[in-house]
């Protein structure tokens, strides 16, 4: 997205902060809960050996004791519809990326509606085995298409 607004890519601050989240993620310091559409694991933002390390990663998170990992199939009947990705942390704040810019707000009235969104995409999502067997299913997608 800092391409197409014309921005400063700053891929070194970029990776130290990928970097920064990860070890937050793997310290198991901190509880987190993970909805992702199926559709996201088809979506290829890199070269096959990319996306393969990116498939084993989300594999390996998913398995962290302090990581509820869930995944919408394709084709679920759906009660409510897909919508922009977005992180809530401890209730006190919310933070999304949209075309256009971040949306950030600590206003406990749209926080409220994000924590009942995130409730609803989780009653949608599956768990353990079956979302390990959705980022399977994308892994080979991508690898029959790559022959």
């Amino acid at each position: 997205m800092a391409r197409f607004h014309g921005l400063t890519d700053d891929i070194d601050q970029a990776v130290e902060g990928r970097l920064n989240r990860l070890r937050v993620l793997e310290s198991g310091l901190c509880v987190f809960s993970f909805v992702i559409e199926a559709g996201a694991l088809y979506a290829q933002r890199g070269s096959l050996a990319v996306m393969l390390d990116q498939f084993d990663y989300l594999e390996r998170a998913a398995a962290f004791p302090n990581v509820a990992f869930g995944v919408i199939p394709l084709g679920r009947h759906r009660t409510i519809w897909p919508g922009e990705g977005f992180y809530i942390y401890d209730d006190t704040l919310v933070r999304s990326e949209h075309w256009t810019g971040g949306y950030r707000t600590k206003h406990p009235s749209e926080i409220g509606t994000y924590v009942r969104i995130l409730k609803l995409l989780r009653s949608l999502a599956f768990y353990g085995e079956v979302a390990r067997s959705e980022v399977d299913a994308a892994r080979k997608h991508l690898q029959s298409r790559e022959r």
